[in-house]
């Protein structure tokens, strides 16, 4: 089973089937809202928002859609600043699809 920390929408059961067979193994998901007040200081609200991850170990990370918010997370993920030994689990790429719109994993990276 593969863990995933998801700071963007919640994966529909079709996405999620799609990243199992990427992965390889079964899709735990843990969706963190990730809505920042850009009038605001963003750094203590990603901190607020990491500070809710889990305990288990992650395997994998959609991050924030907001690119520099994308950037800050996974550099604290990857350097351990959660309290957890250092991590580099693998990146989901989301690609758009379909009418209506809809999201689904292109890679990991």
């Amino acid at each position: 089973m593969s863990y995933l920390v998801n700071f963007s929408h919640s994966l529909t059961i079709e996405a999620l089937d799609i990243l199992a067979d990427m992965a390889g193994n079964e899709i735990e998901q843990e969706t963190i809202p990730c809505q920042l007040d850009l009038d605001q200081p963003i750094v203590p609200q990603l901190d607020e928002i990491i500070s809710r991850v889990g305990d288990k170990p992650i395997d994998l990370i959609i991050p924030p859609a907001l690119s520099p918010a994308a950037a800050y997370v996974i550099s604290a993920m990857s350097s351990g600043c959660t309290g957890e030994e250092p991590v580099r689990p693998g990146i989901v790429v989301m690609k758009a699809t379909g009418m209506p719109r809809r999201y689904i994993p292109a890679d990991i990276i």
